[in-house]
């Protein structure tokens, strides 16, 4: 199965809204158009961000992660984070197909 990542982004049209590009073994592989801010959350299951386009921040207790195209981080399981993009930004995410978020309430 070939695809291209950046025509399959172009169709994005919402923030925050992943599109299932690809699933292996057990886990699957999404794009998502990141702007603004997402609620600060958990998972029980680790996940990895690659920058494709653009820059976005990752704010943790470890401390807060800017990434630019080509980057990526590894946030841990059960690691608080919370996401931003000042302007419009194309990720490729990995994680365990049903892993559920968690929202963090303050």
């Amino acid at each position: 199965m070939k695809f291209q990542l950046k025509d399959i982004g172009k169709k994005i049209a919402e923030p925050w809204t992943p599109q299932e590009v690809a699933k292996v073994d057990g886990h699957h592989a999404y794009l998502c158009l990141f702007k603004g801010e997402y609620v600060t959350h958990t998972h029980p299951g680790d996940e990895l961000f690659v920058c494709l386009d653009g820059d976005f921040e990752i704010e943790t207790p470890d401390g807060t992660f800017s990434l630019k195209e080509g980057e990526g981080v590894l946030i841990k399981k059960g690691t608080p984070h919370k996401s931003r993009a000042r302007k419009k930004a194309l990720l490729l995410m990995f994680e365990r197909i049903g892993l559920q978020r968690e929202p963090i309430k303050k």
